[in-house]
């Protein structure tokens, strides 16, 4: 059951054309649980290190770097109280996202 639960999980991350690994998916999962987590808080929660959580936030926003673009699955905004500190919020499609994520794991 649960072998099934993950194949329909990658056809859905097909569907959007999502080449996540491992961590990136643990990154929007926890963006997810947690709208408006930093890449601090994000490391705190999964272990993730500094590159790693960055990286990943990078991809699954608008910019990896200058080159290539991300996912436009989360919007990184500044933190109102700190400007120095960038919290992840769900765009449209991250919301896509997650809803069809949600409906291949009932």
């Amino acid at each position: 059951m649960e072998l099934l639960r993950l194949e329909k999980l990658a056809q859905t991350a097909k569907h959007f054309d999502l080449e996540l690994n491992i961590n990136q998916l643990w990154a929007f999962i926890m963006v997810c649980r947690n709208e408006g987590i930093s890449s601090s808080e994000l490391m705190q929660q999964t272990g993730l290190t500094k590159a790693t959580a960055s990286r990943a936030l990078r991809l699954l926003a608008d910019k990896v770097d200058p080159h290539r673009d991300g996912y436009h699955m989360i919007e990184l905004r500044h933190d109102p109280k700190d400007y120095r500190v960038r919290r992840a919020y769900l765009t449209t499609k991250g919301l896509e996202v997650r809803s069809a994520l949600e409906q291949a794991m009932q």
